[in-house]
């Protein structure tokens, strides 16, 4: 019905539609057909003194009459009825929109930014087809939309660039599917593509526009904008600063510092986050969400930086300037502004992650959702713990551009309180500019435009407006002060008219509405017409500007921000029938019972969140009020309360409205509430919502009475409200919840005699702490056939917690044979499993790698729309294998993207409470992402094995993987669809691998029969990979040798790790040659050289790992033992853990040296008297220093060891009696000169107040090296380094003083020999003055009662911006942080 409204009448037209005569006065120029007439008829439209020349065609007669008629042709012309044309239709609206644009004046041209830029994007969004002809007839249209847009740009940037810069960023996105078709080549498509690129040279050499393209996140590759990107190059802005997917070069070769790289990959990703959470045009999100997941797929390596450095926070510092000239404080970066909400704390990850999960909840566009998915699936599950900060449902604020924090606005300003002229402008400042960005089509942006011209005019009226051809001055200041007054004014002069041509529908609505919008918009038109024919309504003017906005897909936001107005507007000023239809209404929406509503559950989880938006609205309205009414003022507890409304006509009666509010939510039940937010996921908010429905029980008149006084129970369980909610639900509720306390209390608490209950409960709970085994068994009690009850059903939700159970149990065919023998139970005659169990058994039979049953069992599914989302998920998944297994690209595609679909579902409900109720979804889609590249490396061309190589071993998937939470049940779906890729490919060794490392975290998470389960899969798949070898050839590969080898060591660590030690010793030691211990290098290098079947790295890791046994148990001699861990050394000379061990061995041994008798307390005196102990001590910290040079595995525990060793031992004095004592000494400081140079910087950081507390030191020579190491540190790190070092300088002791300035100097002079050392000089020179600063700060005393003061700050010599914050998160050591 839309469609047949006329929405435009020009002023020179009358009131009636001239569509007819426009048409046919424009069909016969020359703009539709170039003919020989062409030329006549143009000298028509202009007037005779015209023709010479001297006017522009604006100022023709012609353009006399276009321009205050732009808009009505532009809707009737060239947008009506767009979808409904044909091609050469289509062609022809768009060649007129090109030729109109000629007689539009520069100064109007601006308002008209949004239609055009819509027009513009319906050409492009038309899909590519196959046919030759019909193809090239859309390459003729879109070469049209080009020139007319390129037409546009000039128009406007001649009167206002900054118009043009400010949409440069959707401009662009609009014109990226004119380079998706690269294999068009016809001359048309190539002369769009060199249009667009003339048409972004020609922006890019205008110095007014060049800034704003600072703002475009990037441009495709290709060949047509490589002199574009030249020209910005050279004009300094890179717009291919980091590695890009979709090229095949980038200016980031040339890039030497890893870190400059790391800090451009940060800075694009912050930006395209801000446009995915925030542009209004779905196109702009959609094309920048594909951007990103293809960014983030080039850059792992830096993501993965990202990642590891979250819980850092020196990178998110925001230094805070005060500027004097305005009062305001602002940012010292050039962040915009969405990007600081103060909700969304931690790092980039962090507000990553809270922006795309809360966009889930709001996207509503199917292919974004889709888009959506493929980007958290390649940023893959991160575990929680590696973010900086927790997220949960309050950080998840509302991203869509318009909301503004409109709902706490909204809450903040009850209708009897605020001014109805605060709304009007809230609406069009906020809610109406952003759904005319966001409109998806000219018809939506008119609908939004017609609003914004009412509430003009009314607000025009409301504030003192007198001249009906010029708006008020408070009204255009109110529109400046929004920024907004570009946009909005010129709908002053329009000239909308909504004809209403359908009559109103009665209710009810939701019943029959398939879809959120559908039912939002009939709704609140209902409302909104009622409330203008009702005569008490006090803002039905309001409602009224709105109705043909809340018909619009753009302007959902206006309905929402409304409908809590709408509802209590006929509740208060309504008759009992529309208060009873309104109420009926709402109780639909909650209603999942006997449901025969037409949405699908993503609507319905929409429709039910407005809901509870709206009696959150109500509820804080209500106490808001109550609690004023009650609360006498301070110091007047006897004075009257008298309500406070604004003055005025339109006032809005308090009294009548709270009795109407309390009245609506009393007919409301919590019980409803709780049911439907548990049907679409809010769990969080059912819970809070059976908890008051059963406090409304207890204060209730004859509500119950507390019974139970334990003190470990709070007051609320301790009373009878169980008795009267759905325990079942809370229950369940508390379990999705992770509450499994307070979930064990309901169920003793609710059912202490029914056993099929507690079992029940017992089950779950044990589900619920992952003990697998327990919950089995549990399920198998409960299935006894003296419990079951098969004639109700009440078998089914064991069975399917039986098999879960198997599932993570990793007893697979136990599960198909289960489920087969559960689904014939009573009924013979048939083979097919249950519906109900159909998705264990899939996964059951992809797992084990099955084809030939997966392929007949998701074959059998039918009826998919009665499973819910995960159950679809598990079938999806099944067919994606299936189909991978057949060959079947294209069914791939399909099959992963119904798999998304489904998890994007619970997604959207998880992550309205928290990330980590949204991490299996994460989980979920972190593994079809990975199907999904494995499948695409398939159409390469490549062979099966080499992309199974490349893909599924990679050190990517690896990295992948370790970011994810260590899972030692072995049934990650990670590691499970890796597997199933494995033997889909039919490759036992990588399989054998990935089992090997489940074996490994089992045993580490002391989950053994996991661990033998999984070692025993291992040894399964790299026997069938050693017997396939092994036919093929007579030897066996590197790869395999040493997958056994590690294979047998896993095996004895598990023995070990059950109390099997001498079992264990033995697995290792019979593998391990025994001559291999009298050997030399030379006869070991020969040993190996002579082919045998193991690496020396496995031989020294057997050996280590068997020492650290006997060494544990005190089985051998200490020379033997020294001797073994010597050989482990010339096998493996640079393994970090095997230094770190035999350094600690040999610390270990200093206490078993006896000391000289009487000398049990000097332990200085007691290491120089002995020659044996001056050894150990020397070899000791030599091995520590090696592994830290090695790697920072180790580095707490050597480190700090390896210097207390040396500082102590060379503070001993040197008697004439011992010269070997310094002989000793001189030979550790020379050790620890060396590795002065060799250990990093940042590992000797750690240690900082170790070795400043030991800068004047007895021995010279280890002062000088104390010196050394902290001039390194500090020369290497100065921003975090100064701080720890400063206050050297300050110190009481002159030496320590002495020693700090020379330590300061020394670093400085070797700052000026590298290349960006001068800032870093400049900070180290400025801190002793900022450190006096401080001091005298600090000392400073106020007067008395002064509780403030004023200090002028001195000025600094290098700028404070360049100081790192003297706070434990910025000068906390992690990888990349001090880089």
């Amino acid at each position: 019905e839309d469609d047949e409204e006329e929405m435009y009448h020009g002023p020179f037209t009358g009131k009636g539609p001239k569509r007819k005569d426009v048409l046919l006065a424009l069909t016969k120029g020359y703009l539709l057909k170039d003919d020989e007439h062409s030329s006549e008829i143009k000298q028509l439209l202009m007037s005779p003194s015209e023709e010479a020349g001297d006017l522009t065609l604006c100022t023709s007669t012609a353009g006399k009459w276009i321009s205050p008629n732009f808009m009505y042709l532009l809707v009737n012309v060239v947008v009506y009825k767009w979808n409904m044309r044909s091609e050469q239709e289509k062609f022809q609206a768009t060649k007129c929109l090109r030729f109109i644009l000629q007689y539009l004046p520069p100064a109007d041209s601006p308002q008209y930014m949004p239609q055009i830029t819509a027009a513009i994007n319906n050409v492009m969004s038309l899909p590519i087809v196959a046919n030759e002809g019909r193809m090239k007839q859309l390459s003729r249209l879109r070469f049209v939309a080009v020139m007319g847009l390129f037409d546009f740009i000039k128009i406007v940037a001649s009167h206002d660039s900054s118009q043009v810069g400010e949409n440069l960023t959707l401009i662009v996105v609009t014109l990226f599917p004119l380079f998706d078709d690269n294999v068009s080549t016809s001359n048309e498509a190539v002369m769009s593509r060199k249009k667009v690129a003339e048409m972004l040279e020609w922006l890019a050499n205008r110095e007014d526009i060049l800034p704003y393209f600072r703002e475009v996140p990037f441009l495709p590759y290709a060949e047509d904008l490589r002199e574009i990107r030249n020209i910005l190059l050279q004009k300094g802005i890179n717009i291919d600063d980091v590695r890009l997917l979709s090229q095949h070069t980038g200016s980031h070769d040339g890039v030497d510092d890893a870190t400059k790289l790391q800090s451009r990959f940060y800075a694009r990703m912050n930006m395209l986050l801000h446009l995915v959470t925030s542009h209004e045009n779905k196109n702009v999100r959609r094309v920048v969400i594909q951007h990103m997941t293809n960014l983030i797929k080039a850059n792992r390596d830096l993501f993965q930086g990202l990642v590891v450095n979250e819980e850092l926070a020196s990178m998110h510092f925001l230094t805070v300037v005060h500027d004097h000239s305005s009062g305001k404080e602002r940012q010292s970066k050039e962040v915009p502004a969405e990007l600081s909400d103060s909700k969304v704390t931690g790092g980039l990850i962090t507000k990553l992650l809270a922006r795309l999960l809360a966009r889930c909840v709001d996207e509503t566009d199917q292919s974004i959702r889709n888009e959506l998915a493929k980007l958290l699936g390649e940023i893959g599950a991160i575990d929680p713990n590696r973010l900086g900060r927790e997220i949960n449902s309050s950080q998840f604020f509302s991203s869509a551009a318009g909301n503004y924090h409109s709902d706490e606005w909204r809450l903040a300003n009850p209708p009897w309180q605020t001014k109805v002229t605060e709304y009007q402008l809230r609406l069009v400042t906020k809610h109406f500019v952003s759904g005319l960005k966001s409109a998806p089509s000219t018809l939506d942006q008119h609908k939004l435009s017609f609003g914004i011209q009412e509430l003009l005019k009314i607000l025009h009226k409301e504030m003192g407006g007198v001249d009906e051809r010029e708006m008020a001055p408070l009204l255009k200041e109110k529109l400046d002060e929004a920024e907004v007054s570009n946009i909005v004014e010129p709908f002053w002069s329009t000239n909308y008219m909504q004809a209403d041509t359908t009559a109103l529908k009665p209710p009810p609505f939701f019943k029959k509405s398939s879809s959120y919008f559908a039912w939002l918009s009939q709704f609140s038109k209902y409302m909104l017409t009622r409330s203008h024919s009702n005569r008490n309504s006090v803002w039905k003017d309001l409602f009224y500007a709105c109705r043909s906005a809340i018909r619009s897909q753009a302007g959902i936001d206006v309905a929402e921000f409304v409908f809590p107005l709408l509802v209590l507007d006929g509740v208060c000023f309504g008759d009992k029938h529309e208060e009873d239809a309104i109420t009926s209404e709402l109780l639909d929406a909650l209603s999942f019972e006997d449901d025969k509503s037409a949405m699908e559950l993503r609507q319905r989880e929409k429709a039910a969140n407005l809901v509870f938006t709206l009696l959150d609205v109500l509820k804080h309205w209500l106490e808001q009020e109550t609690e004023r009414i009650h609360k006498p003022s301070k110091g007047k507890s006897k004075r009257v309360y008298r309500p406070t409304s604004p003055t005025g006509g339109n006032s809005w009666p308090m009294e009548s409205s709270i009795k109407k509010i309390e009245r609506l939510l009393a007919r409301i039940p919590f019980s409803s509430c709780a049911v439907a937010a548990s049907k679409v996921g809010m769990h969080a908010r059912a819970l809070q919502y059976l908890e008051m429905d059963g406090r409304s029980k207890v204060t209730s008149p004859g509500g119950a009475n507390l019974t139970d006084q334990s003190k470990d129970v709070s007051k609320f369980l301790k009373s009878q409200f169980l008795d009267g909610i759905d325990l079942q639900l809370t229950q369940n509720m508390l379990g999705q919840l992770s509450d499994f306390d307070t979930m064990i209390f309901v169920a003793q608490k609710s059912h202490k005699s029914d056993m099929t209950r507690i079992l029940a409960e017992d089950a779950a709970e044990r589900e619920m702490y992952e003990d697998w085994e327990g919950s089995f068994q549990a399920y198998e009690r409960l299935l006894d056939s003296r419990l079951s009850n098969e004639d109700e059903g009440g078998n089914i939700p064991a069975q399917k917690g039986l098999l879960r159970s198997l599932l993570k149990l990793g007893r697979l065919d136990s599960v198909l044979n289960q489920a087969y023998g559960m689904s014939t139970q009573g009924l013979s005659e048939t083979t097919d499993i249950c519906n109900e169990l159909l998705p264990s058994a899939v996964e059951a039979a992809w797992r084990l790698g099955k084809w030939s049953v997966l392929d007949k069992l998701v074959n059998e599914s039918s009826g998919e729309t009665a499973f819910d989302a995960d159950a679809r998920y598990q079938l999806e998944f099944g067919r994606t294998l299936r189909n991978l297994h057949s060959g079947s690209t294209a069914d791939v595609v399909t099959s992963l993207t119904a798999a998304r679909d489904s998890v994007m579902s619970s997604l959207s409900g998880a992550a309205r409470v928290s990330y980590t109720q949204s991490y299996p979804c994460l989980v979920q889609l972190h593994a079809l992402r990975e199907v999904e590249e494995f499948s695409l490396s398939l159409e390469t061309g490549e062979k099966r094995d080499q992309s199974l190589d490349h893909v599924v071993s990679s050190s990517e998937w690896r990295d992948r993987l370790s970011i994810t939470i260590p899972d030692a049940t072995g049934s990650n779906a990670i590691i499970n669809s890796r597997l199933a890729i494995s033997r889909l490919m039919d490759d036992p060794s990588i399989e054998g691998g990935m089992w090997l490392d489940v074996g490994k975290l089992s045993r580490k998470g002391r989950l053994y029969q996991v661990a033998e389960h999984s070692l025993a899969q291992a040894d399964v798949s790299l026997s069938k990979c050693l017997m396939k070898e092994m036919k093929s050839s007579t030897t066996v590969s590197a790869l395999t040798s040493e997958s056994m080898g590690k294979l047998k060591l896993q095996f004895a660590k598990l023995k070990h790790s059950i109390g099997e030690s001498t079992t264990a010793l033995k697995i290792i030691e019979d593998e391990i040659p025994t001559k291999i211990f009298q050997m030399n290098d030379s006869e070991l290098q020969s040993f190996f050289a002579s082919g045998t079947s193991e690496s020396e790295e496995v031989i020294g890791r057997r050996i280590l790992q068997a020492t650290e046994w006997i060494v544990c148990g005190g089985l051998r001699g200490a020379a033997e033992i020294k001797n073994r861990y010597q050989t482990v050394l010339k096998l493996v000379p640079s393994w970090e853990r095997a230094h770190f061990h035999f350094a600690k061995y040999l610390d270990s041994r200093l206490s078993e040296v006896g000391p000289p008798q009487g000398a049990e307390n000097n332990i200085g005196s007691t290491i120089a008297s002995n020659k044996l102990r001056h050894e150990y001590l020397i070899d000791s910290i030599t091995h520590y220093g090696v592994a830290l040079t090695l790697g920072e595995k180790h580095v707490y525990q050597a480190l700090p060891r390896m210097l207390a060793m040396w500082l102590e031992f060379t503070s001993q004095t040197c008697s004439a009696s011992d010269p070997e004592v310094y002989e000793s000494q001189d030979q550790m400081n020379k050790i620890i000169n060396s590795f002065a140079s060799k250990i990093p910087e940042h590992v000797f950081y750690t240690a900082l107040p170790q070795l400043i507390s030991c800068v004047v030191h007895e021995n010279e020579e280890t002062s000088k090296n104390v010196a050394l190491i902290l001039r390194n540190v500090l020369a290497r790190y100065p921003g975090q380094a100064m701080w720890s070092c400063g206050w050297l300088r300050f110190s009481k002791n002159d030496m320590k003083k002495k020693a700090g300035d020379e330590i300061f100097a020394s670093a400085i002079k070797k700052l000026r020999r590298t290349p960006n050392g001068k800032i870093m000089e400049g900070v180290l020179s400025t801190s002793k003055s900022i450190f006096t600063f401080f001091i005298n700060l600090a000392e400073f005393s106020p007067k008395k009662e002064q509780n403030s003061v004023k200090m002028k700050v001195p000025a600094f010599g290098t700028k404070l911006t360049n100081f790192v914050p003297p706070i434990q998160a910025a000068l906390t050591v992690s990888p990349g942080v001090l880089q």
